[in-house]
């Protein structure tokens, strides 16, 4: 009876004690991903080159997406993948150039895009393409094109210079070349901002465009500054005579009959404005001031094209292609991949 009793009471407290649930641990929210901006990209690439003057292989691996393309355009040479380029591209050069330095002399972002004119500066101490270690001082400047992806990583990396620059400077092929460069007194870092400035820049470039297929020199005159300074790294000096550049440009299109380029890229950062130009024409003429004779031979090839603006104007144009590719074509330098003979006195 006692136990009856006893066992009804427990059953009865069981009943009506309340249902408890255990408690989870509330899940740790995931950290944000950082934005890609081009703030945070600015402060990348100048690590980046801080990776290349340390020669760092394994830092600058780092910076490139796994399947990452980079170019030396007009070049035949192509890497893809952050590894290939550390031991393809990289690499080779800290051994032929031990103490190269590069510095960007103009840095100009949009969106995930970065557009840099860079200056080289180095020692030929080991072999480089075949050439034994010539001893000398080096200078050479160029433009690097890069595309990021969301994480910041480069996707796309093109290198667009005159092959013939260095060549010349180690002896390596006789040529008319520039063999210093000036650094430049700024060093800007521009951001697009997205204003009507840019705009007005980007559709005045557009006219440029059509003025230089069409093979308007006076139309083309017409949108540069009384001031206009015409910088081609291919060519031995800037042009800041009106007169010299207008017989240049005549000079161009009768060597080039059919030359026309589409720009493949266009965008604005602040009074700059960069395009990525294809060429193609046929040499149906003497090109006397890069000393060509006619060949018959058709030619295409890539540039890289940055203008500054002021006031509606084109004030400065710098352009950048490979002249070795432009010879290549037209029969007058060995082919890509053939071992050049370096130059005697």
């Amino acid at each position: 009876m006692r136990f009856a009793l006893i066992c009804s009471l427990l059953l009865a407290a069981c009943e009506t004690q309340p249902a408890t649930t255990e408690v989870q641990p509330p899940v740790p929210a995931m950290p944000a991903k950082p934005a890609v901006t081009p703030q945070t990209l600015a402060t990348t690439f100048t690590a980046y080159l801080d990776a290349i003057n340390a020669h760092d292989l394994a830092a600058l691996g780092g910076y490139y997406a796994d399947d990452a393309k980079v170019s030396v355009v007009d070049s035949g040479m192509q890497f893809t993948g952050g590894a290939a380029v550390g031991t393809g591209f990289w690499k080779p050069w800290f051994v032929a150039f031990p103490d190269v330095k590069v510095e960007a002399q103009l840095t100009l972002l949009k969106d995930r895009n970065l557009t840099a004119v860079m200056q080289m500066r180095a020692t030929h101490e080991g072999e480089f393409m075949g050439i034994p270690a010539s001893h000398k001082k080096v200078e050479s400047q160029g433009c690097l094109v890069i595309s990021y992806n969301e994480n910041g990583k480069i996707q796309s990396e093109d290198h667009y210079t005159d092959g013939a620059v260095l060549m010349a400077q180690i002896g390596a092929m006789k040529a008319n070349k520039r063999t210093t460069f000036a650094p430049w007194p700024n060093k800007e870092v521009v951001i697009a901002a997205g204003n009507g400035v840019e705009a007005d820049n980007v559709a005045l470039t557009r006219k440029a465009d059509a003025a230089f297929n069409s093979h308007d020199v006076p139309g083309m005159l017409a949108l540069t500054s009384d001031d206009f300074v015409d910088s081609d790294v291919t060519a031995p000096t800037d042009i800041t005579d009106r007169k010299v550049g207008e017989k240049n440009l005549k000079e161009l299109f009768g060597a080039w009959s059919d030359l026309k380029y589409e720009a493949s890229t266009t965008w604005a950062a602040g009074n700059y404005v960069v395009t990525v130009e294809q060429y193609t024409g046929t040499n149906t003429g003497d090109w006397k001031s890069y000393g060509i004779k006619k060949t018959g031979k058709a030619a295409h090839l890539a540039a890289a094209h940055i203008r500054q603006f002021d006031n509606g104007k084109v004030k400065k144009s710098w352009l950048f292609w490979n002249s070795v590719a432009l010879g290549q074509q037209l029969g007058l330098i060995p082919p890509a991949g053939a071992k050049p003979k370096v130059a005697t006195k």
